[in-house]
Parts: C-alpha cells; structure tokens; sequence
C-alpha cells in the first residue's frame, strides 16, 4: 500500500483496492489498476519502463507471496505438528479437534482425518469424558462441551459430582448434578448423542427424563427440610426402595439404527457411530470425481461431480415466480451448499427432496472460504444392481411395511431396493438404510412374510 501510495499517488482507499485483489487472487481487478498506476506513477517522475517493471512485481506476487518471516514461522510449526502427530497421533488430534470444537464442519473433517489414520472417535460418556476430546485408550474420547445446549458450567458440574463415584443412573445422575445448569434441554442433548448410553437406551432415558428431573428435584427438597430420618437412609430402609424403584427405565424398544444417527447428527453436527451412507461408499466414490472435503483444492469454476445425501432443502421463488432450490448435501467427508436454478429445480424436483442419495454434475463456485456448487443436473444414485420386491395388490398394510423394514435391516448393504405395487411399471426406489446384501436368507424372509407369489424379488445385473 505504501509502494502504490507513495510511487503513483495511489490514495491509501485505493490502495487497499489493490492490496484486496491481490490477497483474494482478483487478476482482473489487478489488470484493470495497471493503467493508472503506470500514469500515476511517471507523473511523479518514475520511468515508464521501471513503473511497469514495478507493476509486473506486484501482478507476480499477487499470485503467491509469503513474507520471509512468515514463512519462517510456518515452516517451524510444520514442523513440530508433524512430529507430533506421528510420535503421538491420539493426543495430536484431541487437541485439534478440542482447538475447533466449536465449528462441526472442521470437526467433521478431523474425525475423518482420524478414522484414515485408524483412530476410532468414541461417543461422548457421561462417565469418561471431560471438556474436550482426551484420549481413551487407543480411541478419542468426544468432549461434553462439543454437544449442543451443554455449556461449561454443566460440564463442571458433571465432573465434580462423578469425583465421588461414577452416575449409576439418570436418576442418580439428575439427583447428584447442578439441574439449574445441567437442565433438561441440556440432558437431552446428552442422551441424544449416546453419552448416557452406559445408563440404559436412548429411547428409554428420553422417555424417563420428565419423571428423573421430577423426582430428583423432589428429592433435593426432601434433603433440605431434613425429611429423610436416619432409618430411612439404613439399608433395605425407605431411602432404597425409593431409589431401586426410581432407577426402573419404562421398558420401551429402542430406536431404529437410523433414527439414532439422526440424533447424533442433531445435537453434534455430524455422525460418530454409523452414517446412512456407509452402506453404498462404494457405489458414492465411482460415481463423484471429488468430495466435499475436496472442494477447498479446487479451482473456482471447475466442471465437479459429487455424490451423497440430501439432507436439508429450501426452496424459494424466483422474481419471475420459478422454483428454485438451496439443498445441503453431505457425502461421507462433509457437507456443501448445491445451487439448483429454475430450469434444472424443474426437471429434477423428484430427486431435490430430503433422504435423496444423489449425484450432482454442476460447477464450483469459490468465494473466500464459501464453497458451493452450482449443479448442471442432479440424478439418482445408480448402483450396478438394486433388488425389485413386486408388491401384490392388499399386500401394502402397514404392520407388513413394519416387519418389511425389519427385514430389509437386518440384511444392510449398498445395493439399492425399490417396490414395485401391482401392475405398475413405475417404481419407488426406497432409502438407503433399507438398501441390503442379498442372499437366500433375506428372500426366504421377504417370502415368509408376504407369501409366495405376494412378493417377486428379483436380482438385476
């Protein structure tokens, strides 16, 4: 800025225009400054070929320029995270994902980072995990403070009651920890992500927490007024039946493996134990020539393929009154904004809904950190095979869906499913966590259920 300033008159506002386009790589914006500062510059008396000498010094760094100092600086900490990482790889990257605990998309990032070096990340545990990530033994323990709605101040309030001894229970637990702090928005993040998972089933402990938070309250009132009498407390006294029946979880199923990774997703921003997409990476890699995480090497404007799950979708009217869509779509490495304009919004409408696995073909658009891609088409996921389950007209009830689902579960894999009613031609490609590895068992189960001749499962190469 002072080069510009002082040798071609350049206003210090001016200047910054210049200094913005080379440190966002704008060579348009640059060329377009040449012309000035060239008469600018001989107006004060500098040679016309020393300016465009000085000018082309400039363009050349704008490419890419690093101060020495700064590179220096760099290369030092290279250094030292290289040899920490290699020398004690757990360590390292807890304390990199504590460092960016509160942006998702960096964690995200960093966990993937950790399962390619063969570092499992465990869910959180209201028992094992502190602040941040630690290291557990040959995994990385998921930090309480990185689940949403769990403050600091809950998080101390956790690690100082289980000082004494580990939470047995949600209702110990409720009963021994800060409730003002540790309050039920803050404990249903907690259940939702798996951290009481060592206490009973999600589904269970969700369902008990009005009644945990209830009695633990009345409990600490109790304990304040003096009510509990010394034979009370004795064992096989009040005080433990009162506890051996607080301690009993309604007995309700547990969730589907789905519906808990949706969970996990909610209150982390991510998924730890599982993704919906695990089951077709295969089918994702051939079909994407890069990933999300890949975007931020690509150059703005390139032609990209990307394939993955649609998981959120806003759709919006143009001033002319058209469709268009803003969708989210993650793949196994993170997620990214896909811009689909009216004309492709129109054509592809049925495959712009939440749950698709999809492929995008479209190009990038880079803004500083922003990257988003503006999609060409968006098409169905296509795997080698699928399985064809011809459904009988009145077979369609839906306790025979629900043992169908069942079923379609227990035999997960990445080729596709799709149903087929009746007569039709036309047919309804099902979710991926119904998406199997086909074999004797899973027809011989299909048949069962809907009998032979209800059901036609079909293998198509």
């Amino acid at each position: 800025m002072q080069v510009v300033s002082t040798l071609a008159g350049f206003s210090l506002g001016q200047a910054d225009i210049l200094r913005r386009a080379m440190g966002k790589k704008k060579p348009e914006l640059l060329a377009g400054m040449r012309e000035e500062f060239l008469r600018g510059a001989v107006a004060r008396g500098v040679g016309g070929a020393v300016a465009a000498e000085i000018f082309e010094a400039i363009n050349r760094f704008a490419g890419y320029g690093f101060n020495k100092s700064h590179a220096a600086a760099y290369a030092l900490i290279a250094y030292q995270t290289a040899y920490l990482k290699v020398h004690y790889p757990g360590a390292y990257m807890a304390a990199l994902l504590t460092s960016v605990m509160a942006d998702s998309d960096k964690i995200a990032v960093y966990i993937n980072d950790c399962r390619r070096l063969g570092i499992h990340v465990l869910l959180p545990d209201i028992n094992d995990s502190g602040h941040g990530f630690t290291v557990d033994g040959e995994g990385i323990r998921f930090g309480l403070a990185a689940v949403k709605n769990v403050g600091p101040s809950a998080v101390d309030s956790v690690i100082a009651a289980r000082s004494e001894r580990p939470f047995a229970s949600l209702a110990d637990l409720c009963e021994r920890v800060d409730t003002r702090l540790l309050n039920k928005r803050a404990l249903e993040g907690l259940i939702k992500a798996g951290a009481l998972d060592r206490l009973g089933r999600r589904a269970q402990l969700l369902a008990a927490l009005d009644g945990a938070l209830e009695s633990a309250q009345a409990a600490k009132a109790a304990r304040q007024e003096g009510q509990l009498s010394l034979f009370d407390a004795a064992p096989g006294g009040a005080a433990e039946a009162a506890w051996t029946a607080r301690d009993e979880l309604p007995d309700v199923p547990e969730f589907p493996q789905t519906h808990l990774l949706a969970l996990e997703k909610e209150v982390l921003g991510f998924y730890i134990s599982g993704h919906p997409l695990a089951g077709v990476a295969d089918a994702l890699k051939k079909a994407a020539t890069i990933t999300v995480e890949g975007l931020g090497e690509a150059r703005d404007g390139s032609r990209v393929t990307l394939a993955g799950l649609v998981t959120g979708v806003k759709r919006v009217l143009t001033k002319a009154g058209q469709s268009m869509g803003f969708l989210t779509l993650e793949d196994l490495t993170g997620s990214c904004e896909v811009i689909v304009f009216p004309r492709v919004f129109e054509n592809r409408a049925a495959q712009c809904v939440p749950d698709a696995v999809v492929v995008v073909r479209g190009r990038l658009s880079a803004e500083e950190e922003a990257r988003r891609v503006v999609a060409e088409d968006v098409t169905p996921l296509v795997s080698q095979r699928k399985v064809v389950i011809r459904v009988a007209p009145g077979a369609g009830k839906p306790a025979l869906f629900n043992e169908l689902k069942a079923i379609l579960g227990a035999h997960r894999g990445d080729v596709p499913v799709v149903l087929r009613f009746g007569a039709r031609s036309d047919l309804v490609l099902t979710s991926p966590e119904f998406w199997v590895a086909p074999d004797e068992s899973m027809v011989r189960a299909v048949e069962d259920l809907l009998g032979p001749g209800s059901v036609d499962l079909e293998v198509v190469s």
